[in-house]
């Protein structure tokens, strides 16, 4: 009788372990900024009706943290999905997965609640290949999500006759640091300076800039610091320093003083959200469309990656990968966008960041 007995516990305890296991799915994301907007509304989809915790509570897609919990059904049936986000740049998402950094997500997906939890992330989003990183060993498996795109954007103080950037200018600016408006508006009365804010060496956003203006992706940019009230702060940035996401960028952008007009180069979601989109610059005289990025005309785009650290479990892959995960997801937002947007639309490509543009 002991014996059936301990064979029955055994038994009710392997099933115990199994159910736990099962219970249980978490997938842990980092990297780019510049496609947090439309990795938020992707996962958001994915779990649909069954998303019952978030943690900032919608609208998070500003966000560079943010904890789901809930259901995925058409990927893990009925066990809890724990999808945390910690966004701090494209090459610091490569550095992490390639070096098994740790990166610090909320812990819980209650609103509100600000404990947080360290870990290495399963996966990073890039705007850019990995071969433009130093971080190039181990090779990363890539999956290419769609098309991000950039814009240079202009502080709300900063006169509306600002309205163009061009390679030549762009060059010249990130070298300096500033520039008076007169080299924007042919009216070279005009000595004010505008000051130019950034991204550090880690960010996709500030080598995809650097790349597609012929700077450099990886050169060193004089950047100037201006604090949350919108004055300048010291002297300018130098080198590596710079804002770790395009929303600290953009917030400058929004309370920049007449005293100091800037500019900034932003990830499209990030630079729509500065005066509506009122602010964005038109590249070598072509504005930003969807359409005009489709047909090669506007040239300030890169590919959005997904990489998967090597060794990588089953779960994550298939969130990423599956039929029914994140890349479809992301696909059937981008098919509809007017920001980002899908492969499938480009009627263009390029082989490297911010290479030459070549119909496909």
């Amino acid at each position: 009788m002991n014996h059936i007995i301990k064979h029955a516990a055994v038994a009710v305890s392997a099933v115990g372990l199994t159910v736990a296991v099962q219970a249980q799915v978490e997938i842990r994301i980092t990297g780019s900024t510049a496609f947090r907007a439309t990795t938020y509304a992707a996962i958001r989809n994915l779990y649909g009706a069954n998303l019952t915790g978030q943690n900032p509570a919608p609208d998070a897609s500003g966000k560079n943290q943010v904890t789901f919990a809930g259901t995925i059904p058409a990927l893990f049936g009925a066990q809890t999905v724990t999808v945390r986000t910690s966004y701090s740049g494209s090459v610091e998402g490569i550095q992490s997965l390639v070096l098994g950094n740790n990166e610090t997500f909320l812990a819980s997906p209650n609103a509100g609640d600000v404990t947080t939890v360290s870990g290495p992330a399963d996966i990073a989003f890039s705007d850019v290949f990995q071969s433009t990183t130093d971080f190039t060993s181990p090779v990363l498996s890539d999956t290419k999500v769609g098309i991000v795109s950039f814009a240079w954007v202009r502080s709300v103080t900063t006169p509306a006759a600002v309205n163009n950037m061009t390679h030549q200018l762009a060059q010249q600016f990130l070298a300096t640091g500033d520039l008076p408006i007169g080299q924007f508006t042919g009216d070279l009365t005009q000595t004010q300076d505008i000051f130019l804010v950034g991204r550090n060496k880690l960010s996709g956003t500030r080598i995809t800039t650097q790349a597609d203006c012929g700077y450099g992706g990886n050169a060193d940019a004089q950047l100037w610091q201006l604090d949350g009230a919108g004055g300048t702060v010291g002297t300018t940035f130098v080198q590596s320093t710079g804002f770790t996401s395009g929303g600290n960028a953009a917030a400058v952008l929004k309370v920049a003083t007449a005293a100091n007009p800037s500019l900034s180069y932003l990830g499209i979601s990030d630079g729509i959200g500065v005066n509506g989109g009122a602010n964005l610059l038109t590249f070598n005289g072509v504005p930003f469309t969807v359409s005009n990025v489709w047909n090669g005309n506007y040239s300030f785009w890169s590919y959005e990656h997904t990489f998967l650290k090597p060794g990588i479990g089953a779960n994550p892959k298939k969130f990423v990968t599956d039929p029914a995960g994140l890349k479809a997801a992301l696909d059937s937002i981008l098919q509809t966008s007017t920001g980002n947007t899908a492969l499938s639309k480009m009627k263009v490509a390029r082989n490297a960041d911010g290479g030459p543009i070549f119909p496909q």
